[in-house]
């Protein structure tokens, strides 16, 4: 087990010690104790814990070996000031104890520092960029701190395996194919790091008796509005700690995910999480049941999603799971009930509302907006869930679990980034035969970007859906629904005669709405200020692309304006969220703006707003006067494709590097 905490204060950035000049040094080879010698670069030192060995202020080009390998050793030594670089590693330590690696630079090498098989090493205040597969990484090893370094531009940064007591801290983590990565780990602490702009995964934590603490984990996946990274943070093992993080994506939209698949005692306190999943909470059923405590976390754009929890009637199995309402979702407490009977939700605030293993209850009267999932249902029966706006949220708007006898009436579920509705199929197992039950009626489904997941009937283990309540009562409004409405009757076949349903099916509906269900809507569409934007991208001198942030409205966004200056330019269905415009001027400013409308046709007027400049026109291209002349046209053409064939003739029977030493590292 973890005792004790970390502070910022253990891990200050070290002193710089720069070298006044790098001396060149063939490859180094240490191989015992007696091998530290001035030979084998080493400049002072007697390889005591005060006294150590020191090899500094050297510049190692290695291309076909290793640039320093140190194995078999325990005298204490300190690699310092030296520039390491395209070797097949820059520094081997195998087999070794007591050693120090501090503001070295270690670049372009097949792997950055290899740890393998040693104890006590230190890897401090260095620069390990551009390596080809890892920055560092750790195995078999104990006790390895790496601390205050920069890391960017590898495959992975840090990876390691089969190690205990490694920390990782005060690092800057970024522009990697993937972040901080350990398998089969225990003790460790990872802690006040920067990681950014990584490609795939910035934390995959698959460790015992860990700690994961006050980092800063930012998803730098800056291309369109609502594209990110897929999954920013892994956390699985044994008694894990996962507290005071600051997790989220760039932009604010973008699909980040804290998976938090923990097998006994996971706690995630204290963390602010931004992206439009932050955690997923999917343990597998064991026994004894994990413990798992979710308290003081703020999420925004996101929330919790507990609907992939397990394979069993009620979530505990999957563990002994604690949500306190001190968790928020865009300001509004997570508020979670279970084992209950009757239960009357009624106007309550919450950001997120979670029910497992209830019976007869009603939920009624909530807005939810701006989180993950409006309302998560697992193992309810006999709920009626009315009256309730569930709208821009990053998720579902309702998701249901191993529920039955589900009726939901009257309700505004619209511009939810997935579905409307989400009824889950129940696992494969002998336990399930019996499929979700629901009826579907009186709802508004306004432009949600998947609509309703309603399977057309069921058998086994597939949800059985009822998307109406039959004739007169009629279905749902769908605001994509391109029917007409000219006959009435159970049939749609009494002519001509209009009764506000649509003559033809919609789906699994038999007798959709063709105007929103309930009271008139005289309420305009409004945008959050937290996550108002407006975006240019693929710009040109004459023309850019737009996207912008979901509006909110009480029934549903049905259009929105794109305006340049006062010229309206466009107006589009509520599921667009980014625009085009062409025929611009070089090297010009435009402010361009955003509204968005509801069915009665009332607008927002406080959309956002963005000006932007046009970029110059490409420079004209300036010809020298001979390339007029016929023959230098032929030798400006030929020497070019002369010279490449040449290069690539040559690279073709260039020897191939060996491949470097290294232990044999598992798939990551």
């Amino acid at each position: 087990m973890l005792s004790g905490a970390i502070s910022a204060s253990s891990f200050k950035q070290l002193p710089t010690i720069n070298a006044s000049s790098y001396n060149s040094h063939s490859p180094i080879l240490i191989t015992s104790d007696s091998s530290f010698t001035s030979t084998s670069g080493v400049t002072t030192g007697s390889g005591t814990a005060i006294d150590p060995y020191i090899i500094q202020g050297w510049d190692i080009l290695a291309t076909t070996s290793n640039a320093i390998t140190i194995t078999g050793t325990t005298a204490h030594f300190v690699i310092r000031d030296c520039y390491l670089h395209s070797g097949y590693v820059g520094v081997l330590l195998r087999g070794v104890s007591n050693g120090t690696i501090q503001n070295t630079s270690v670049q372009n090498n097949g792997a950055g520092i290899n740890i393998d098989h040693s104890k006590g090493i230190a890897i401090l205040g260095s620069d390990i960029s551009s390596n080809t597969n890892y920055g560092i990484v750790i195995g078999y090893s104990d006790k390895v701190t790496v601390s205050t370094n920069k890391l960017s531009t590898n495959n992975y940064s840090v990876y390691s395996f089969s190690s205990s007591n490694v920390t990782i801290a005060s690092n800057t983590v970024s522009k990697n194919e993937f972040g901080i990565k350990t398998d089969n780990a225990s003790n460790v602490i990872i802690g006040y790091n920067i990681i950014s702009g990584n490609k795939g995964d910035s934390l995959r934590l698959s460790s015992n008796y860990s700690i994961m603490s006050k980092s800063t984990v930012v998803n730098g996946n800056t291309s369109q509005l609502g594209v990110g990274d897929n999954q920013s943070v892994s956390v699985t093992g044994y008694d894990l700690s996962f507290v005071q993080n600051n997790v989220s994506s760039i932009p604010s939209t973008g699909n980040i995910a804290t998976s938090l698949a923990a097998n006994h005692n996971l706690t995630v306190s204290g963390n602010s999480f931004s992206g439009s999943l932050a955690i997923d909470l999917n343990p597998q059923p064991q026994s004894p049941p994990p413990n798992i405590k979710l308290n003081g976390n703020t999420f925004f754009s996101g929330g919790i999603d507990v609907t992939s929890c397990g394979y069993a009637y009620s979530l505990t199995p999957c563990g002994n799971i604690v949500i306190s309402p001190d968790n928020t979702v865009y300001g509004q407490p997570v508020v979670l009930y279970s084992n209950c009977n009757g239960l009357d939700i009624n106007g309550i605030q919450t950001g997120e509302l979670i029910v497992v293993g209830c019976r007869n209850s009603r939920i009624e009267n909530l807005n939810i907006k701006y989180g993950y999932i409006g309302i998560q249902l697992a193992d309810v029966n006999d709920t009626i869930i009315t009256g309730n706006t569930i709208v821009s949220n990053f998720g579902s708007g309702i998701s249901t679990k191993l529920s039955h006898n589900i009726t939901i009436v009257s309700n505004n579920i619209s511009n939810n980034a997935n579905y409307a509705l989400q009824f889950a199929l129940n696992p494969p197992t002998l336990y399930f035969t019996t499929p979700q039950t629901a009826t579907v009626y009186h709802n508004n489904f306004v432009y949600n970007d998947a609509y309703a997941l309603i399977p057309q009937g069921g058998s086994g283990t597939t949800p059985i859906v009822k998307s109406d309540n039959g004739y007169p009562t009629g279905g749902n409004f769908w605001a994509d629904y391109n029917g007409i409405d000219h006959c009435s009757g159970p049939a749609q076949d009494i002519c001509p005669n209009p009764d506000g349903i649509g003559d033809t099916a919609y789906q699994a509906d038999k007798y959709p709405l063709m105007k929103p269900y309930g009271l008139p809507d005289g309420i305009p569409p409004s945008w959050s200020a937290k996550w108002k934007s407006l975006v240019v991208s693929n710009s040109t001198p004459t023309g850019l692309t737009l996207s912008w942030s979901r509006a909110y409205d009480d029934v549903g966004v049905f259009r929105y304006r794109i305006y340049r200056g006062n010229t309206l330019l466009a107006t589009v269905p509520g599921n667009i969220y980014s625009y085009n415009d062409n025929g611009l001027s070089p090297t010009t400013t435009y402010t361009y703006s955003v509204q968005a409308g509801d069915w009665a046709d009332t607008w927002s007027n406080d959309g956002p707003i963005l000006t932007v400049t046009t970029s110059p026109p490409p420079a004209a291209l300036s010809i020298p006067y001979w390339y007029l002349v016929v023959p230098s046209v032929v030798v400006a053409i030929a020497l070019p494709a002369v010279y490449f064939w040449r290069r690539s003739k040559l690279s073709r029977l260039a020897p191939k590097k060996a491949e470097p030493e290294t232990q044999a590292i598992p798939e990551p």
